[in-house]
């Protein structure tokens, strides 16, 4: 989601737009997972018949665990973890093909490591700090990025302390680090 990597509220909102509609549209209500196309009686031959990819339903469950972990609304991991159990007897005969299948489970069923940046949006510090987060190879993380001014509840509500300079906190099963104000730091924390 764009939104990790710009801190932009706009790209957080369209994502969960796009997911709303994908909801509305291309949900099955009663099997579970997401169909390939939306129902349209009046379609032509094979276009009636509507499928559930398993890749796609896999990209599907990764985008709504990712939302959860971004937004911290239940209900998006439950819909992505629908998605998933769909093809839990059948992903083994997919091989490698399976891949994103695989991927998208182990990031339902895993903490991700949390990378919280907590500053002004405009601050070309705040803006070091997100970079900063993307220099380390951590294969599951979220980033965080709260603007005082839009996520003030937020922070409160999470315990990372106001500072007047932007600062970045990695939590790791339920455990967080003290603030770290300067991106090398941050990378060298991400790398440890």
């Amino acid at each position: 989601i764009a939104f990790q990597f710009t801190g932009d509220a706009q790209y957080l909102h369209r994502a969960t737009t796009l997911c709303r509609t994908m909801q509305n549209r291309l949900a099955d209500p009663d099997g579970g997972g997401y169909f390939d196309r939306p129902d349209d009686p009046t379609a032509q031959g094979a276009l009636r018949s509507r499928l559930k990819p398993m890749f796609e339903n896999a990209v599907a469950a990764d985008v709504l665990v990712t939302l959860h972990y971004v937004t911290g609304i239940a209900e998006y991991l439950g819909r992505g973890e629908s998605a998933l159990v769909l093809f839990a007897d059948e992903y083994a005969k997919y091989d490698t093909m399976a891949a994103a299948y695989g991927l998208a489970v182990n990031r339902a069923v895993n903490q991700p490591t949390e990378i919280a940046i907590v500053g002004a949006m405009d601050d070309p510090r705040t803006q070091a700090l997100l970079a900063a987060a993307w220099q380390a190879y951590v294969p599951w993380r979220i980033v965080l990025p709260l603007d005082p001014a839009r996520d003030a509840a937020t922070i409160t509500t999470r315990g990372f302390p106001t500072q007047k300079e932007p600062a970045a906190f990695v939590c790791r099963d339920q455990t967080c680090s003290a603030p770290v104000t300067a991106p090398l730091d941050l990378v060298r924390l991400l790398n440890s």
